[in-house]
C-alpha cells in the first residue's frame, strides 16, 4: 500500500517533470517498452497542468497550422530537461510517461486548434 501523502508527492513530481507532449500519425498498439511515439510529427509544451491529490490533469493545445494536412492518431506525454536525484542531466523528450493511440482526427486547417486533455491518477 502506498500512503496518500506519497501518492500526492509522486503526482506533484509527474506534474513538474512531464511538461511536454508529442503528437504523431502512427496508430499501432502501445508497447510498454516504447520510448517514443510510432511516427512523431510535432512537439508541444503543456498549456496547463493541475494536480489535486493523486490526480494530474494535463492539457495540450496544438495550432492546426503546426499539423496542417496530417491526420493524427497518437499523443504522448514527455519530460522537460531536468537533473535527477543522482545529478544526471536528462534531456527533454527522452522519457515518455504515457502514450495514447486513437482513431485518426484531421486533417486540420491552419486556423483551427485542437485540445487534448489527459488525466493520470497515481494509485
Amino acid at each position: 500500500m502506498i500512503l496518500d501523502v506519497a501518492k500526492e508527492a509522486i503526482a506533484l513530481h509527474l506534474k513538474t517533470i512531464y511538461t511536454k507532449a508529442r503528437v504523431g500519425v502512427g496508430g499501432h498498439s502501445t508497447s510498454p517498452f516504447s520510448s517514443d511515439l510510432d511516427v512523431p510529427i510535432f512537439n508541444v509544451t503543456v498549456s496547463s497542468s493541475t494536480s489535486e491529490g493523486a490526480t494530474i490533469d494535463f492539457k495540450f493545445t496544438i495550432n492546426g497550422a503546426s499539423i496542417a494536412g496530417h491526420t493524427i492518431r497518437e499523443i504522448g506525454i514527455f519530460n522537460k530537461a531536468y537533473s535527477n536525484s543522482a545529478g544526471t542531466t536528462i534531456a527533454e523528450y527522452t522519457e515518455m510517461l504515457s502514450r495514447v493511440s486513437f482513431d485518426g482526427i484531421g486533417p486540420f486547417a491552419s486556423g483551427e486548434d485542437v485540445d487534448f486533455y489527459i488525466t493520470i491518477e497515481v494509485e
